[in-house]
């Protein structure tokens, strides 16, 4: 269980690192099958998967949650058919004109009928806890997603999670790009989203060739800001940098893997615990760094 994509938040009052004071303020969110007339439902699962795991995975003082979630899937042709259908039968029955807003109240009965007969679908997000510092850090960049976990850590614990103010991050990536510098541990790589700040339909991305190229550069000269930056941290990880802090398209290297290999005598528990220690050394490390660069302090 790597993390593919990762923002940090931070909690506006400690959080509980004990496991007896965790547990039971979970219980009443524990995730639970989405009743037929609802579209969706989430709740807390075991971030791991034996049988009796419990619902926070702990390390030291890291702790990892996991909320899942069932959506119900319904095709929009399948409800503009059932919608077409159900109109034509009551403009015959009653041989007048349906408008729009007799329209959407059909479409929306429509939908709940068809709800019990659904797909669903089942995902799951999971938010990384360091009570040390009291972070938060999830492993999605979906705002429905983050505000569900948040919702729920609010409920749960009576706690706020919050962004962390920021530099101008666009700024500052424009200038690590214009003097090809960065940071002690970081090396900027090949790729970059460029846009206008003035004009936001003119965006140019760049990839494979080099970022001191002088066509890019004199782009930067034109006015163009970097709002994405490939990146490698400690040759342990690249990642593309956005000018929010989100980490997106994490990429462990092979170095950082090769004391995390496969093992066939190890059990899932242990390869899970392996990948955890390694990642989270990986982010604690990565989002020091961040901050200190681009945290509004």
């Amino acid at each position: 269980m790597l993390f593919k994509q990762a923002q940090l938040f931070s909690f506006n009052k400690t959080l509980p690192a004990q496991l007896s004071s965790l547990l039971p303020k979970l219980e009443p969110l524990i995730f639970k099958n989405c009743p037929p007339s609802f579209s969706s439902s989430h709740g807390w699962v075991a971030p791991t998967k034996e049988s009796d795991a419990p619902l926070v995975y702990s390390m030291g003082h890291y702790l990892l949650f996991s909320l899942q979630f069932e959506e119900k899937v319904l095709p929009a042709g399948v409800i503009k058919k059932e919608l077409e259908t159900k109109i034509n039968e009551l403009q015959q029955k009653e041989d007048r004109k349906i408008y729009s807003k007799e329209k959407k109240n059909l479409r929306d009965e429509v939908t709940m009928t068809l709800l019990p007969r659904a797909f669903t679908q089942i995902s799951q997000i999971y938010a990384l806890i360091d009570t040390k510092r009291q972070w938060l850090i999830t492993n999605t960049l979906q705002a429905d997603k983050v505000k569900a976990l948040t919702s729920s850590f609010k409920k749960c614990f009576d706690i706020d999670v919050t962004p962390l103010k920021l530099k101008k991050i666009s700024y500052l990536l424009t200038q690590w790009v214009k003097q090809n510098e960065a940071p002690e541990g970081i090396e900027i790589l090949d790729q970059c989203f460029l846009q206008d700040p003035n004009s936001m339909k003119r965006t140019i991305r760049s990839q494979s060739q080099s970022l001191s190229s002088p066509p890019l550069q004199a782009l930067i000269e034109s006015g163009l800001e970097v709002k994405q930056l490939m990146l490698s941290w400690q040759e342990a990880v690249k990642f593309t940098l956005t000018d929010f802090m989100h980490l997106k398209n994490l990429r462990y290297t092979d170095e950082a893997l090769a004391d995390v290999e496969d093992d066939a005598t190890e059990s899932a528990l242990d390869r899970f615990n392996t990948d955890f220690v390694m990642m989270v050394k990986t982010l604690d490390s990565l989002f020091l760094m961040l901050i200190e660069n681009f945290a509004d302090k």
